[in-house]
Formats: C-alpha cells, structure tokens, sequence
C-alpha cells in the first residue's frame, strides 16, 4: 500500500517536472506515460530472474524500496547535470520539424528520468504477489488482497499531491519525500529480516550503513530548485515563485528595462512585455464597440492587467475573473502597481474554477465577455478554448447586444487560424475579425476575434 502509494505520486510529480521540458501538448503527455509503463513492465518481466535466485524476497522487496527510493531523489538532479531544462527544451524546439530526432530526443529525456525507478516499481507488486501467497489453493486470493491494498495506495497517491502535498512541498520536495518513505520502509523491512531471530547475522551491520548512505545521497537532491520561465535571463530577478495543484507560476523582473513578466510552467502569459499590449485590447476593444459595459466576464486573470484596465472604466458595475490556478492569484499581487490594484476593487469578484464547469453553472449573463486563456502556440493543451463547444457557452452567456473578444496568436499555421475562424463564425451571429500590428514587428502578431449574437455597429468616429 504505501509503496503504491508513492509510485503515483512519483509519476505525477515526474510529469509536472519534464512538462517544462517537453511540453503539455498529448505527445509529450503520452512520451512521459509510456517512458513510466515501459519501465512497470520491464520490471515485472525481469523480477522473475530474481525471485528464483533470491531465498529471501522479504528482505528483497526492502532492498528494492531502498533502491526506488534513491534513485527517485537522484532522476531530476542527475537529468539535470546534463542540461537546464531551458536549454533542454530549446534543443528540442530545434528538432521540430524533424520528427525522428524530435521523438527520440523527447523519450530519451523522459527515460533518462522514469526508466530505472519505473523499473523498480514494476518489480514490486510480482515479488510482493509472491511474498503474500501461502498455498497454491489460495493464490488467487491472496494475490488478489495484495492487488486491492496496492491499488487503495495508487488511488491516495494520485489524489495526494493536488489536494495538499503539491502546495505544502512542491515538485522537487514532494519527490524527495516520497524518496524518503520508500527508504524507511526497506530500512525496516530489512532490520526485521535481519535482526529477527534466526536471521543473518552477517548483514545486520548493513541497515544503519545503508541507512546513513541513503540520508547523503538523498540529501544531494536539490530542495530549493527553481524550474525556469522561457525566456529568463540570468540577471532576471524572482518576485514569486510557487508550485500549486495544475501548474507551477513564477513572477520575474528585468531591473534593466523594468519589465514584468509571468510565466505558468515555464511559458510566459502575462506581464508588461509584449503581452502588455495585448491585455490592452481585451480591455478597451468592447468599449469602442459597443456603448456600455456594465458587467463583464474576463477568463484567465494573468497578472491582473486585463481586469485592471477594464476597471478604469467608470461604467463597469461588477466584473466577474475565472482563474484556474490559485497560485496565478498570488502571482498577480506582485502587479498591484501595473493592474492598478484590480484584487482589491469590490466590483470585482474573483471565482477560482475552470470556466467551462462555471459557465454550465450559473445562468447569469454579461454584456462583454473578454477570452485571455493560455492559448498560444505552446499551451497545446488549451484546444478546447477554440471549440464550437466552447463558443456556443460563451455565446449563452451573452447579454442582446453584448461581444465575446478573445485573443488569437497571429502566428498559429494557417489551416489552425482558419479552423478557429470557421468555428468561431458558426458559433455567433456576427463576427469581426481585428488585426493589430504593433511598430516593433514586421508582420501581425495579435489577432482578436469579436462575436456578437447581434450586429455590431462599427462607428468609426468614436472609435
């Protein structure tokens, strides 16, 4: 149960560690996950070997949890050692449009970190199954016991680092406990093995070796590890930096140029670079279309600038921010000065939840409903906020006469940008599609899509 209990957590902190590196798209979500379940099956094939070798498998299976223990604290340092996962991640980037190097380089680094400790995983539950088995007559039901204690365990892992170990320990943390608690538990198993009557006398001077050769090379393992933000550079400095239950958010500043920048799980998605302008459309785009904005509904708080500009609008009664992260709050109080203090305006009303289980919630409705989610190239896992599905809930939403603007990377392949428009057109009424091209690129960037369940009276003059 308890060696359950850690293989899962393992794999989940294992995956919000190499997403920095390989990304959140379903490629690299499937590379981590088949680097895990080839390491449980080499595991269980080869533990065979070792059970009709070994006459203790008591004493085997502690050996084996001493084991998983520290090479688990030693994978993300070891990886580590060869490449930041800055650089790794640009290696990758470079690679892709070649599919070949690009796949082996992205499962070379997911093996370099899961292989060997999946491995020992996968070793576990046969040798245990063959600890547990009494009398041939009973195998099915002992095995059976030993299968229900380790997959309770499986479930509590999995569920453990979202609910409080995440926030509590972190990424690197949670791992190195876990790290721990398979080394106790071999240390034990092997002291009772050993100094149990009967056992072997020879090896009894092994546990409190082995136990302080563990407590140095776990200690090895880097506590205070930060994971980096692309495009950091080394004389950036760090303002907030947590890991939370979907995503790690850090807040960094140029003290060169003065700039703001915030990143979750590496990708910058806010600040007062070149997204700034950005926030500044969603902003004020409504208000030069449509005459007034009483309440508004703005998806993603970011750094809060969004929600700040929007606010320095007189007419806004009540805006309602839906922010995934709880560490994405935190974050943007360190952009009270940028968002002119939006987290603590009473007309704002701050929900942490997923948009789409809020929207399918509530039946309330805005008169502008501004679409800032992680939606550049780089969050592939944000496809839902270009579905028809999505639309169509934005557009219940609506007040007559109200817009939906969301944000749209000019820079997405062609087919992409015109799927989304096909999709966002057969969801509203009416559509506009707006450009903005700001001096300092050569080609358009920022594109904002506006839909309307009515026409949209474009006024030229007041814009």
């Amino acid at each position: 149960g308890i060696s359950g209990f850690t293989s899962f957590a393992y794999e989940i902190y294992w995956t919000r560690s190499l997403v920095f590196i390989l990304g959140n798209s379903t490629y690299a979500l499937s590379t981590m996950l088949s680097a895990f379940l080839t390491g449980i099956a080499l595991g269980g094939w080869g533990v065979r070997f070792l059970i009709t070798r070994v006459r203790d498998r008591v004493a085997a299976f502690g050996w084996l949890q001493v084991a998983l223990g520290i090479f688990s604290a030693l994978a993300l340092p070891l990886l580590f050692a060869v490449g930041d996962p800055q650089s790794l991640s640009g290696t990758l980037l470079g690679l892709w449009s070649e599919a070949i190097p690009l796949v082996a380089a992205s499962f070379g680094i997911a093996f370099l970190v899961m292989l060997l400790p999946a491995t020992l995983i996968g070793a576990t539950f046969p040798l245990v199954g063959h600890v547990a088995v009494s009398e041939l007559d009973r195998a099915g039901t002992d095995v059976g016991r030993v299968y229900a204690v380790n997959t309770a365990g499986n479930v509590l892992g999995a569920l453990a680092p979202g609910w409080f170990l995440l926030a509590w320990l972190g990424i690197q943390g949670g791992i190195v406990a876990m790290a721990i608690i398979n080394i106790i538990l071999g240390l034990v198993i092997l002291a009772v093995q050993f100094w149990r009557p009967g056992g072997a006398r020879s090896w009894r001077f092994v546990v409190p070796a082995l136990a302080v050769a563990s407590a140095v090379l776990v200690s090895r393992a880097p506590l205070d590890f930060q994971f980096p933000a692309d495009g950091a550079q080394p004389h950036f400095e760090t303002l907030f930096y947590r890991e939370g239950p979907l995503g790690t958010t850090k807040v960094q500043s140029d003290p060169r140029t003065g700039e703001k920048h915030m990143s979750v799980d590496g990708i910058v998605i806010g600040g007062t670079g070149n997204s700034h302008f950005k926030q500044l459309l969603l902003a004020h785009l409504p208000r030069l279309l449509i005459n007034d904005v009483p309440t508004e509904l703005s998806v993603g708080l970011g750094s809060g600038i969004l929600a700040g500009e929007s606010a320095r609008h007189s007419d806004l009664e009540a805006i309602t921010v839906i922010e995934i992260e709880p560490t994405v709050v935190d974050g943007a109080a360190q952009f009270s000065r940028e968002n002119h203090d939006v987290l603590e305006d009473p007309r704002m009303e701050l929900v942490t939840d997923d948009v789409t289980s809020f929207l399918r919630t509530t039946d309330r409705r805005w008169h502008a409903i501004t679409a800032d989610e992680k939606t550049a190239d780089e969050y592939a896992s944000n496809g839902f906020s270009y579905s028809v599905d999505y639309y169509q809930l934005l557009a219940n939403h609506l007040v007559d006469g109200g817009v939906v603007v969301q944000w749209v990377p000019a820079t997405l392949p062609p087919r992409q940008f015109q799927m989304i428009l096909k999709s966002f057109s057969e969801s509203f009424g009416h559509m506009q599609l707006w450009y903005f091209l700001p001096a300092y690129r050569r080609g358009p960037f920022n594109a904002v899509l506006v839909g309307s369940n009515e026409a949209i009276a474009l006024d030229y003059q007041t814009v």
